[in-house]
């Protein structure tokens, strides 16, 4: 088994970001998703994915609900116009055009006049 990193302060490094839990939310084929569901979409373990989607239910960002005895399914709220919202649409102009075109196509405002600093 590999160790996992380790922050400054001696605790283990989080693996994925709240934007990361999101982001797997918006590409998932069900409008729910497990614990488990997104610990092995994001590599990380069930413990610290649940840790992650407690916090982000303190905040409102996801909620959710018991389904049985022992499952507890979570899904992205969109509530405050929202992480979920800006997700999707940082997913959608990937997807269309890309993930980084300015930063490959430098020459890009080649063409364009150049204002100065006072416009």
């Amino acid at each position: 088994m590999s160790e996992q990193e380790r922050d400054d302060a001696g605790r283990f490094a989080e693996k994925a970001t709240e934007q990361d839990v999101l982001e797997t939310f918006a590409e998932a084929d069900e409008p729910v998703l497990t614990a488990p569901d997104l610990a092995a979409a994001l590599g990380m373990s069930r413990q610290a994915v649940t840790y992650r989607l407690k916090r982000m239910y303190e905040t409102g960002v996801v909620d959710r609900t018991k389904a049985g005895a022992n499952a507890v399914v979570w899904w992205a709220t969109g509530d405050d116009e929202s992480a979920f919202a800006r997700q999707l649409s940082r997913k959608s102009i990937a997807d269309q055009y890309g993930d980084d075109y300015f930063g490959r196509n430098p020459e890009w405002a080649d063409e364009l006049e150049d204002l100065g600093e006072n416009g």
